[in-house]
């Protein structure tokens, strides 16, 4: 593993509290801020002197990033976040009425509401399939939700809700092999452990780097594989995406053949190269630390952590203790008779402790990031015991 403290130091922002919300924004460290803010002031300062290296040097940074995803190059665009990337990947499909989704009842909003647009707009049927904590029936279960009409099944690698990380390649595997194609969102899971996009086999991926990654905020990344990336349409168009327009004017190509074989053609404007500088600088901080490193660090507290929930009166533990459907930095609970957002206010104002909701489960989530240390959930264990006393 790594020096924690050390590791700690890196990063001004735990100066102003005890942050476990990295499943929703990821502190970046200090100097992949200094590196984005100064990029940005290079790129606002002498714009004209860039204009032409800046976006070059973008799309160099984004084919780095795909190798850090186990994709190729031109698999791979950058985007402002997951919902941006899952709207390009959901929206670009030409759906028909009757066309069948099947999705887990544990999804974030942003991979609830395209879906239910969709339906109201097109008429498409979705089931919404509960997961458990056992991979054998989390297969079984989707597989029984499809139907000869399922063009599509949509999962999250990792729960916001409870951290319940799926087995990724046995669903693939059966997903293709019953003739529809696989979305996995990876906003939860990018930056917490490897990914591999090419081993898992899954069709589309996204994510957004500002979490697990600590990446500067509004930043992204969406996955379409090469074999289908012809089969999703643009459903956004603009200079910016990898289309020859020269040769669509002088009629050497037509309209559908001018947009390249390139994931860059859902980039539809300019570029915030400035942003893609501080990814560089986000990932490079973790590849530095190493993914290992930070997966080990972060199960060396996440278990413990578990355990003792398990051990209070009064706490129920929502995520798996089964390691191979955890392993990750979420945890999350519900307390008897308390609830969670007043909890999660509480701790906020008066202790300047950070955590999040699950609103929909009258659960607190902990998120236990690189630069967690035992002190912050020791902080944490004291005051879910000494809510439940009253």
């Amino acid at each position: 593993m790594y020096d924690v403290e050390k590791v700690r130091s890196d990063f001004t922002a735990l100066q102003h509290g005890t942050y476990l919300n990295t499943g929703s924004i990821g502190a970046p460290a200090d100097r992949v801020r200094r590196t984005y803010l100064d990029a940005y002031q290079e790129f606002a300062l002498h714009s004209q002197d860039h204009f032409h290296t800046s976006f070059e040097g973008h799309t160099e940074r984004i084919a780095q990033l795909a190798g850090f995803f186990g994709a190729d190059p031109h698999e791979v665009t950058a985007c402002t976040n997951a919902s941006v990337a899952i709207n390009i990947g959901v929206m670009g499909r030409d759906w028909q009425p009757g066309d069948h989704v099947v999705m887990s009842n544990e999804e974030h909003p942003s991979g609830y509401v395209p879906w239910y647009s969709l339906r109201d707009r097109v008429g498409i049927e979705i089931t919404e399939v509960p997961l458990t904590n056992d991979a054998d029936d989390i297969v079984a279960a989707i597989e029984a939700a499809m139907t000869p009409k399922t063009r599509m099944v949509f999962l999250s690698h990792v729960s916001c809700r409870t951290g319940l990380r799926i087995p990724v390649r046995p669903l693939a595997d059966m997903i293709h092999q019953k003739g529809a194609l696989f979305y996995l969102d990876g906003a939860q899971s990018a930056g917490q452990f490897a990914i591999d996009l090419h081993a898992y086999d899954c069709d589309f991926y996204s994510t957004s780097c500002h979490k697990w990654l600590h990446a500067p905020i509004s930043s992204g990344l969406f996955y379409v594989k090469d074999a289908v990336l012809d089969r999703l349409k643009d459903s956004w168009c603009g200079p910016s995406s990898q289309f020859d327009f020269f040769a669509f004017l002088d009629g050497s190509k037509t309209f559908a053949q001018a947009f390249n074989h390139h994931a860059g053609r859902f980039e539809i404007g300019s570029v915030d190269c400035a942003k893609s500088v501080g990814v560089k600088a986000a990932v490079d901080y973790v590849n530095e630390l190493g993914l290992e490193n930070i997966a080990a660090h972060v199960k060396s507290l996440a278990d413990p952590l578990k355990a003792e929930l398990q051990s209070i009166p009064g706490v129920t533990l929502l995520t798996p203790t089964d390691e191979a459907l955890h392993s990750n930095g979420i945890v999350a609970f519900t307390m008897d008779g308390i609830g969670a957002m007043s909890f999660r206010m509480r701790l906020h104002e008066d202790n300047k402790i950070f955590l999040r909701t699950i609103d929909e489960l009258n659960a607190t989530r902990a998120s236990i990031a690189l630069f967690t240390n035992q002190a912050d959930l020791d902080l944490l264990l004291e005051h879910v015991r000494d809510t439940l006393k009253g």
